[in-house]
């Protein structure tokens, strides 16, 4: 057995075990839109707002600079990175204009993460 697997079935029993079973599994599917249907929540439509305002400008922007001591693999850093990217439809959302003028959502199968190794 796949270990990931039974490490799963392990926590699945522990849980259940607890009185904590898997509520979740019983529950119907939430159904989920296609992406680019959604409109903005107000957060992402302040943001919208800020970008349409001022084109480009970094306003929401956090860049974050990493010093790693000791040896490591700047592929697998990389390979990381996208990975979190690929994981994470938020990594990869983007707002566009609908054919009503409004913002929507636009969430793109994938993005490649820009990378650069100095």
């Amino acid at each position: 057995m796949h270990t990931d697997r039974a490490q799963e079935l392990l926590i699945d029993k522990l849980l259940a075990e607890a009185g904590l079973g898997d509520t979740v599994a019983a529950s119907p599917a939430v159904p989920r839109r296609r992406p680019g249907d959604d409109p903005l929540s107000s957060g992402q439509e302040r943001l919208w707002f800020l970008d349409q305002w001022r084109p480009g400008t970094p306003l929401y922007n956090v860049p974050v600079l990493l010093e790693l001591h000791g040896p490591a693999d700047p592929e697998e850093l990389r390979r990381a990175v996208q990975g979190l990217a690929d994981r994470h439809a938020v990594l990869r959302t983007a707002f566009t204009v609908g054919a009503d003028g409004r913002p929507r959502t636009r969430v793109h199968e994938r993005a490649d993460v820009p990378w650069r190794h100095e």
